[in-house]
């Protein structure tokens, strides 16, 4: 479930090109790879590539403290070239100005407020630790930076990585995944009104496994609208299911969905525990089940632009005491929650826009969304245990500083197969590999001398551990002081 990131604040100073100072570690809990942008439509080779790697894309602080995202910058290219690196504020809370909220990235020596080249041959990277520092203490939001890295030889290979920062409130995203149509809209008003803020991902994007993340969001509101959902595959309930193994809060919101499908699937049976569904049944007015937490009281007339459209399921199997009815019509059940094994989920199989905006409490769209999030809990930083190992973790090094050796622990779940710890400076430079193979499944620990491959002592400095396993990678920044 999501985990607060909050490292010490880099010396800054504004307008001014900043000194580093060493950050103190990230706390001890999973740090997992988020992939940023796509260094070249072709797929091959190409002379000039660049490409933005980031642990995170999102994460929550409290007000006044600071957020970090190790982020690699690689020239995926063919030759050596020199990237430039640039980062903005695109979004901020009113009243909240770029110096009260202070973007900026760092490498191994200085940290920029804008533009900075680095000279990189083939396959090498920079590591820069982006950062979004809270200088007030005073306000609440969503802060929104973008970091973009272009190509000298060749300005048309660039790439680009948001990142969203939530600073006391609760991190939402919403998944726009509705076949290219605005459908996203109303949910965010909806977000909105309710008093919340959300980090809007369009879902045709690359990356979007990477993003749906319950390390980086803490609830997750995804919308297919009322249209065709056939887009919705496998690989879609793939990205539900991680997600929600992790301790996710999930709701979806889908007229077709169940009837794209074509039957049950691991998703339907497991997560929704349904056992069957009517397709296309129409749908005009549903109602809320007396004292549900999310429906009590309310009667939502349907708009008519894809009432026809809405599916419906006999009554589910899901367990005595884990789900409940939401909502019920006569053409059937059309709604449900329900929380086990450490996530929660709630679905409605018809479009959230149907839902009126402008009638009176409870039966609108912000009440509904409102009660949503309410009833995930936000307040609640989420339930450790009950999952099991389902993905690869990296613990923060102890001791850390250290001088001369240091223990990194790790652990993979039964699945990951190949594992790969490397240490790398810095620069990007790997300096020595400490597991390359298989493990055995769960927790598991190395020491490491400060020692390169070659058995040379190295310096002062920072340097990364970086676990590659079960096609997830993850970063710990460790210092070396002597």
């Amino acid at each position: 479930m999501m985990r607060n990131r909050l490292p010490a604040l880099a010396a800054a100073v504004l307008g001014i090109l900043l000194s580093t100072a060493l950050a103190v570690a990230a706390p001890a809990d999973e740090a997992v790879r988020a992939d940023g942008g796509d260094a070249g439509s072709d797929g091959g080779s190409r002379a000039f590539g660049v490409e933005i790697t980031p642990d995170f894309v999102a994460s929550e602080i409290e007000p006044g403290g600071s957020a970090i995202y190790y982020t690699f910058v690689t020239n995926t290219g063919d030759v050596t070239d020199v990237i430039t690196v640039d980062i903005t504020h695109d979004e901020m809370p009113d009243g909240v100005t770029e110096w009260d909220w202070f973007a900026n990235y760092c490498d191994e020596s200085i940290c920029h407020t804008g533009p900075w080249d680095y000279t990189l041959g083939p396959g090498e990277s920079q590591l820069l630790d982006v950062h979004l520092d809270d200088f007030i203490g005073t306000a609440t939001g969503l802060s929104v930076m973008t970091l973009t890295a272009v190509s000298n030889g060749d300005p048309g290979a660039d790439d680009a990585q948001e990142y969203a920062t939530f600073v006391g409130v609760p991190s939402i995203l919403i998944v726009d995944d509705d076949g290219g149509a605005n459908d996203e809209d109303y949910i965010e008003d909806a977000v909105t009104d309710a008093g919340y803020y959300a980090y809007t991902y369009d879902g045709d994007n690359d990356g979007i496994a990477d993003v749906c993340d319950a390390d980086a969001f803490r609830i997750a509101l995804w919308t297919t609208g009322g249209g065709d959902a056939t887009y919705v595959t496998g690989a879609t309930e793939t990205i539900w299911m991680n997600y929600l193994d992790d301790g996710g809060s999930f709701f979806l919101a889908s007229a077709e969905y169940l009837s794209t499908r074509g039957g049950p699937t691991t998703f339907t049976t497991d997560y929704l525990h349904l056992d069957g569904w009517n397709n296309d049944v129409g749908g005009s007015l549903v109602t809320g089940v007396p004292g549900d937490a999310i429906s009590d009281g309310m009667v939502l007339p349907l708009g008519t632009t894809v009432a026809v459209s809405d599916d419906s399921w006999d009554p589910p199997s899901f367990p005595a005491e884990s789900f409940f009815d939401v909502f019920t019509s006569t053409e059937g059940v059309k709604g449900l929650r329900g929380g086990e094994d450490g996530h929660m989920i709630a679905f409605i199989p018809f479009a959230f826009e149907n839902v009126s905006t402008v009638d009176a409490d409870p039966n609108n769209q912000k009440t509904l969304i409102g009660r949503v999030i309410d009833w995930f809990d936000p307040t609640d930083t989420g339930v450790e245990g009950g999952v099991g190992l389902a993905r690869a973790s990296l613990k923060q090094n102890y001791p850390n500083p250290f001088n001369p050796t240091t223990t990194i622990e790790f652990a993979v779940p039964a699945e990951a197969g190949h594992v790969n710890l490397v240490v790398y400076n810095a620069n990007g430079q790997v300096v020595k590999t400490l597991v390359d193979g298989r493990v055995s499944p769960g927790p598991q620990s190395v020491v490491w001398d400060g020692k390169d491959g070659a058995g040379q002592s190295l310096g002062s400095g920072i340097y990364f551990a970086r676990l590659t396993a079960d096609g997830e990678t993850a970063f710990r920044k460790m210092t070396l002081l002597k």
